[in-house]
């Protein structure tokens, strides 16, 4: 180094650079060392700093010229104020600077590391004015050009800053991803945020960064947590997750999955709001869902005929195979009916509501099943329903089928919706019913036949002593009429002569 002692000293005057007092110029010379030299004792000193929180620039003057080659920032700490006794949230040790940024002099610029602002950043109430912005240093931090240590700054006699340029700009989200599977949105900003600022519904998620053919804005908020100072973890409402579920190209791939939001999504510590992003922002990666949906219940209700089944997750109604629902007699097989027949909407939904028809009722009462909570069950295989990503059903089997929760029984009794006479040598009568009747419980005796609807206006009547029927339990009974019947009516010359002149009542 140059005159650092003795040895590092000399003075060399050109030819000229002085006259005596009659103007004769010095000739040129060997240099000439030093005969006396007194070393820099002064430890350097910083005189000031300034400090630009959204540049992440800490400028630093020394009361003389220091080595810009020894500067080591891990022995620089920013604090809240003149303390020796700050919580870790108000101060702050830097870690390794981006660049010095300057040469040797009595200015050194440091640009911060991004982990180094980050934090920063994230500290509320530390660089964001004056009144809260201190430094404090070790002698390690800087040595003047003699190699003399600067004099210690203790965190009780920190520097203040005489000026600090605040963060204007809002954050802004550089990636995201999402996790279908889990129903998570993380987001990474370029700086620290502020996540109690943020506002889940100012989200849309499209299946292009522009001119979408799907597209869904949240609509509730959620719940977020942030895992690092740039990053806020959202876990989205079931429901919104389940809307988007329902639109099939979107988010089921990186393609098809991309993020945008209205301004003010969330604020820094300064303050400032992220600006609208209006062009999609393509997804980092999308983990989709590879879970078997779940039916975690079903109710019945044999009175009006519906069958409701609730799953755990979205599931795909188009793809709902009637025939692999087995109704059965409890959450133990014993008997069971595959629906044949039967009604069901076709959009994406949670609960699907099956409106059974008259042949699958009917044939599940002449069955005998679903009579009672304790004789519905229902069991089915994989294939019975998908959700919207394809995933099959988590089968039931037989022999551990669902019970119906609740049941509703029917109550409504039977209705006769016509009968039929057979041609009298046949000895038959037919009674059609709106439902299933159970033939045991028939009694020929209770039934009457008479020539006209009204009871003021009946000129014969018979009520039947006796009948037989050989029917199964179902919608219809043949009896087969008694002679004393038969011969009755034959021998009336009006009673049932034709269908005008034939009633019956019971």
């Amino acid at each position: 180094g140059l005159a650092v002692n003795q040895s590092t000293t000399f003075v060399n005057l050109k030819a000229g650079a002085v006259k005596d007092m009659l103007g004769n110029a010095i000739a040129a010379a060997t240099p000439r060392q030093v005969s006396t030299f007194t070393a820099d004792t002064s430890l350097p000193e910083v005189s000031s700093f300034t400090f630009d929180a959204g540049a992440g620039l800490l400028q630093v003057t020394f009361n003389e010229p220091v080595d810009q080659s020894t500067l080591k920032v891990d022995q620089i700490t920013f604090q809240h104020n003149k303390s020796a006794n700050l919580p870790a949230t108000a101060k702050l040790t830097l870690s390794a600077p981006t660049s010095s940024g300057s040469p040797n002099g009595k200015i050194l610029n440091v640009t911060f590391s991004t982990a180094d602002l980050v934090r920063i950043q994230d500290r509320a109430e530390l660089g964001t004015l004056t009144t809260n912005t201190f430094l404090s240093f070790t002698a390690g931090m800087v040595k003047d050009m003699s190699g003399l240590s600067i004099a210690v700054k203790a965190p009780s006699d920190a520097i203040q800053a005489s000026s600090v340029t605040g963060d204007t700009t809002g954050p802004s989200v550089t990636s995201f991803t999402f996790d279908v599977n889990a129903g998570t949105l993380r987001l990474t900003f370029n700086e620290a945020v502020n996540s109690s600022t943020f506002t889940t519904t100012r989200l849309t998620i499209s299946n292009a960064a522009a001119s979408p053919s799907e597209t869904f804005s949240l609509l509730r908020s959620g719940s977020h947590t942030r895992p690092t100072a740039t990053q806020i973890l959202l876990t989205l409402d079931q429901a919104d997750l389940d809307q988007i579920k329902a639109l099939r190209n979107l988010a089921t791939a990186q393609g098809n999955t991309f993020l945008s939001y209205s301004a003010g999504l969330v604020e820094d510590f300064f303050k400032n709001g992220a600006a609208a992003r209006t062009a999609g922002l393509g997804v980092q990666s999308v983990t989709n869902d590879t879970t078997s949906p779940e039916m975690v219940s079903f109710s019945f209700d044999m009175d009006a005929g519906e069958l409701k089944m609730t799953f755990n997750e979205l599931v795909d109604a188009q793809t709902l195979n009637l025939t692999h629902l087995r109704v059965q007699d409890g959450v133990t097989l014993t008997k069971s009916y595959s629906i044949q027949a039967s009604n069901t909407p076709r959009t994406p939904a949670r609960t699907i509501t099956v409106t059974l028809n008259a042949i699958d009722l009917n044939e599940l009462k002449r069955l005998e099943i679903c009579l009672s909570q304790a004789q519905c069950g229902l069991s089915f295989p994989s294939s019975a329903v998908s959700d919207m990503r394809g995933n099959t059903l988590t089968q039931r089997a037989q022999t551990s089928g669902l019970l119906a929760t609740p049941f509703t029984a029917d109550t409504t009794s039977p209705k006769l919706v016509q009968f039929t006479l057979m041609d009298m040598n046949s000895n038959l009568l037919e009674l059609s019913f709106d439902e299933t009747v159970r033939v045991s419980s028939f009694n020929a005796r209770d039934i009457t036949l008479q020539d006209w609807c009204c009871p003021t206006l009946v000129n014969t009547a018979r009520r039947f002593v006796g009948g037989t029927s050989t029917s199964a339990d179902g919608t219809s009974i043949r009896i087969v009429l008694s002679k004393a019947d038969r011969d009755f009516i034959k021998a009336d010359e009006r009673l049932c002569t034709k269908p005008t002149y034939c009633w019956v009542r019971f």
